[in-house]
């Protein structure tokens, strides 16, 4: 999703195993953008 945003709004209706999934996915989406980033550095040097 580059150049994407996307709003999330957690509240009291949601489940837990909900708000678990939310999580599970945000860290997926955290380390992949990290990587990249990590992978870009490293091409520049």
């Amino acid at each position: 999703m580059p150049g994407g945003t996307v709003r999330v709004s957690l509240v009291h209706y949601n489940t837990i195993d909900e708000i678990a999934r939310f999580r599970e996915l945000l860290a997926d989406v955290v380390a992949t953008c990290r990587n990249a980033t990590s992978e870009n550095r490293t091409e520049r040097l």
